[in-house]
């Protein structure tokens, strides 16, 4: 069995994941707008890496197993790189809701409230991300 058949089948079945992607959004990437439904450019690009490795590597040498890894390697690493840019945004909003509840306590605190009754009483309005840990 040469190639040929091989390559049009992979090819083939990498068209029809890339139109999947595209007609039918996962629920993370995609957020009823005002303008419809759009989908999230960050979502796509661990598939769209994943799949040119896997072409290049079949495309140059012809094995197909080792292209589903370098593939499914490449979506991986992708994919790591998007969920570290999102914890690093957690850790930042985390940062300045304690910045801004520590403002709040001290507001407090001048108020002549004493420490414990003050971080009891900046309860209710210190900002979501941190309510559970001043609980």
């Amino acid at each position: 069995m040469t190639g040929g058949p091989v390559l049009l089948a992979l090819l083939t079945l990498v068209g029809l994941l890339g139109a999947a992607l595209v007609v039918l959004p996962t629920a993370e990437a995609a957020r009823p707008t005002a303008a419809g439904r759009r989908v999230d450019g960050r979502a796509l690009a661990p598939v769209g890496g994943g799949v040119a490795v896997a072409g290049l590597v079949v495309v140059t040498s012809g094995w197909v197993l080792p292209a589903l890894a370098a593939g499914v390697g490449m979506w991986w690493v992708l994919g790591q790189r998007g969920d570290r840019a999102r914890d690093r945004a957690e850790r930042i909003a985390r940062v300045e809701a304690i910045a801004a509840w520590i403002e709040n306590l001290r507001d407090v605190l001048i108020a002549g409230e004493q420490p414990v009754g003050a971080i009891g009483s900046t309860v209710g309005t210190c900002p979501a991300a941190i309510r559970p840990s001043v609980r």
